[in-house]
């Protein structure tokens, strides 16, 4: 492969989404670490640094269809990744290695249509592959009665694990109940 090939395309993503690593810029570490179950970038950083290796942030042009399985090096198929990052992203197995491409995609599609002057790709040249899990969310459609004692199951639910938060609030009462007793 070409090294001008992915230098022009470089600066062609630098002109169009800006410069700047898209892995950082979609918050993609977060999001991992959020999901679980995908080995997270925090983890990765710090195996590299324990094993003496360098890690380098300079950006580099990471190719979200893979190129021996027919990935064309064009604006639509790459993404601008810190080096680091795209080490990683090549760390993974390709079930994992494909949630990264997609939110790499999902980034390229939202700048697209937040930016809206016209001057950039057509935003249908470069849709993200649909969602290979999704999540159910409940709706609630309660009567009044219903939802308060849903909120009461809620409560005592928490309050039979309660919270880092609540633990602080019943330590800060306890705490306050004493000091009243001493001033007296």
């Amino acid at each position: 492969m070409s090294s001008k090939k992915n230098q022009k395309i470089k600066r062609k993503l630098k002109s169009i989404y800006g410069n700047g690593c898209f892995f950082d810029r979609a918050h993609i570490a977060e999001r991992i670490e959020a999901i679980g179950g995908i080995k997270t970038f925090k983890v990765f950083v710090e195996e590299r640094r324990f094993k003496g290796k360098a890690i380098s942030y300079q950006l580099t042009v990471h190719h979200l269809r893979h190129r021996s399985e027919g990935g064309e090096t064009t604006v639509e198929n790459c993404a601008n990744i810190a080096e680091i990052a795209h080490q990683y992203t090549h760390s993974l197995d390709r079930e994992d290695e494909e949630v990264v491409n997609n939110m790499l995609r999902e980034f390229k599609v939202n700048f697209i249509m937040m930016q809206g002057d016209g001057k950039v790709l057509d935003s249908g040249s470069i849709e993200p592959e649909p969602a290979q899990e999704y999540i159910v969310i409940p709706v609630y459609n309660n009567t009044p009665e219903q939802e308060a004692e849903r909120k009461k199951r809620l409560k005592a639910k928490r309050l039979k694990n309660p919270t880092r938060a609540m633990k602080k609030q019943e330590l800060r009462k306890i705490i306050e109940e004493e000091e009243n007793e001493i001033d007296f």
